[in-house]
């Protein structure tokens, strides 16, 4: 563990190429364990969330570990000591909406092809 440091952020590239200051104050990372009632398992929802402005309009996002920045941002968290919610046995709906959205955009994208662990 590094020593703390009140104002330790990361700058993170959007996809439309906007950059958001994430730090402890606007960014939490959620992990789950287990499966819910269908049998899935309950890590995929794993996730990091963030707020942000845009346009002075307050919105949010997910990065769920299907990103090629997430094991990365996981990793910054824990080391920077940002909020951590770990090991969670329930996802919130509102958490399984944006998973739920996350994969339908994914499967509706012409270069997607379903992962070999799946």
């Amino acid at each position: 563990m590094t020593e703390f440091d009140p104002d330790m952020h990361l700058n993170l590239i959007m996809a439309d190429g906007a950059e958001v200051r994430m730090d402890r104050y606007n960014s939490a990372l959620f992990t789950f364990i287990g499966r819910n009632a269908l049998g899935e398992d309950l890590s995929l929802r794993n996730h990091v969330f963030f707020t942000y402005k845009e346009n002075d309009k307050d919105m949010m996002s997910y990065i769920f570990p299907m990103s090629p920045v997430y094991e990365e941002l996981e990793d910054f968290m824990y080391e920077y000591d940002f909020p951590l919610h770990l090991n969670l046995t329930e996802v919130q709906d509102c958490d399984e909406q944006a998973y739920q959205l996350m994969i339908d955009k994914q499967m509706a994208s012409e270069s997607f092809e379903l992962p070999d662990w799946l």
